[in-house]
């Protein structure tokens, strides 16, 4: 079973004894999908191949939902069972992450 620490708003949350929180199962594999969409590729220094290459492409661009995402595809392909789908693009993207057969719909920031 993974287990991982909390991030909420670009920060791990801590309880009021100030220990981590920590998450299982489901909504850990949800926030390693958020974690690999949302982080540029090559930035996490214990793991350079980390992330994806969402900020390197045009929003303006005719084909840019599609081109959004492969390269979030592409940085999820180690995690298993698991895939997205841009619903929407802007200043944020609204995808929706599959895990295992479940859906959640997020936004990550460009």
């Amino acid at each position: 079973m993974m287990v991982d620490v909390r991030i909420k708003n670009n920060d791990v949350v801590k309880n009021s004894s100030g220990i981590y929180e920590k998450i299982t199962g489901e909504d850990a594999l949800f926030q390693r999908a958020f974690i690999c969409a949302a982080v540029k590729k090559g930035s996490f220094i214990y793991d350079r191949e980390l992330g994806s290459r969402i900020k390197e492409i045009n929003t303006n661009a005719e084909n840019a939902k599609d081109r959004f995402e492969l390269v979030i595809n592409e940085a999820l392909v180690d995690c298993a069972d698991t895939s997205a789908k841009v619903l929407g693009t802007g200043n944020k993207l609204r995808i929706r992450f599959t895990v295992g057969g479940k859906s959640r719909d997020e936004e990550v920031q460009i």
